[in-house]
């Protein structure tokens, strides 16, 4: 893996761990789901 993916998928996992403090907890497995589904389509 090259340096900017990495950089890039630790920059998320950030993104999603903000998420995941800041939203209710039954809205944070939805959202991270989606959040998830649509970092694997951009990346993949």
């Amino acid at each position: 893996m090259s340096d900017m993916v990495i950089g890039y998928m630790g920059f998320m996992a950030e993104m999603v761990i903000g998420w995941l403090k800041f939203l209710p907890k039954v809205a944070n497995v939805k959202n991270l789901y989606k959040i998830l589904n649509s970092i694997s389509l951009l990346v993949f």
